[in-house]
This record gives C-alpha cells, sequence and structure tokens, in this order.
C-alpha cells in the first residue's frame, strides 16, 4: 500500500491494488478500491470492466451488466 501513501489519487495504485486484493481473495476490498479508482476517473472502460469481473465473481450479475450498459 505504499504508493497508495505517496499517490492516494492515483488511478493506477488503486487498480493495481485491487487487482493484488481480488487475487487474495479479498473481494469486497478490491471492490472498495476500484471504486475509488472509478470516481477520479469515471469514463475509464478498463477500470469499469474490471468492477464488472470483479462483481462477477461474487455473483452480483446484475449489477455488472448494469455497468455494462453504458458501454
Amino acid at each position: 500500500m505504499a504508493s497508495l501513501d505517496l499517490a492516494p489519487d492515483s488511478v493506477e495504485a488503486l487498480n493495481n491494488l485491487a487487482a493484488a486484493l481480488a487475487q487474495q481473495g479479498l473481494l469486497d476490498r478490491a471492490e472498495l478500491r476500484l471504486r475509488a479508482a472509478l470516481r477520479l476517473k469515471p469514463d475509464s472502460g478498463p477500470l469499469t470492466l474490471n468492477l464488472v469481473e470483479l462483481l462477477f465473481r461474487q455473483g452480483r450479475l446484475e449489477q455488472g451488466v448494469d455497468l455494462l450498459q453504458p458501454l
């Protein structure tokens, strides 16, 4: 989490941390980081797709599909 300490508004750091958390099975924490990144860069297709994938992994298919609608 050191990169976030240095640059708390870094979309890249938030996305990378979310990926690491998801890989460890910490999906709720990963979701928080992805949503924070999307607040900073709301039109990011890759961030949105990462969040959709995470929601699908949690079985939250409808929420994931809803995020895809604007894309």
